[in-house]
């Protein structure tokens, strides 16, 4: 399998329009959430190799890998929590997208930069993390690392 790349799309009417009408939705090979409800590039390909190693082992709570992807993105193993932190909805602003073992034609979308994120209380409760005064964006980013980590120990 070739390595994941992660493109963030402007969520325009178009991508808006394809999503209800079910014609770009996360699949075998896609995974789509809202880009301003994740940290980083990097936040979403570590959730996918955590998936990929728990259904390496069967061990999953969730029926493909994509969806398995975004319960350690969203730092939860329960799908309706999962989808509310960090789904893709109508008024998103920013999609971010992975994609894995295939190719995907994005020329009708607008890429873009990923978005800078506030990292703000509301961020940080959207995620489920306790809001401690004065954390670094790198405390950040390692405690939502170890937060996908604790997740394959339960099970």
């Amino acid at each position: 399998m070739e390595p994941p790349k992660v493109y963030f799309l402007k969520n325009e009417m178009k991508l808006k329009k394809e999503i209800l009408d079910k014609k770009i939705l996360p699949g075998k090979a896609l995974v789509m959430v809202d880009g301003e409800k994740i940290y980083s590039s990097e936040h979403l390909i570590i959730a996918f190799h955590h998936a990929c190693r728990r259904w390496s082992k069967g061990a999953t709570k969730s029926s493909s890998l994509s969806m398995e992807t975004i319960l350690f993105a969203s730092l939860t193993l329960q799908i309706d929590v999962a989808v509310r932190r960090i789904g893709l909805h109508e008024n998103s602003r920013f999609a971010a997208l992975l994609v894995y073992d295939t190719t995907c034609d994005l020329s009708g979308y607008t890429i873009i930069e990923p978005p800078e994120i506030t990292l703000n209380e509301s961020f940080l409760n959207n995620l489920g993390l306790d809001t401690q005064a004065g954390m670094e964006k790198d405390q950040i980013r390692n405690t939502i690392i170890e937060r996908m980590a604790l997740l394959n120990l339960l099970q």
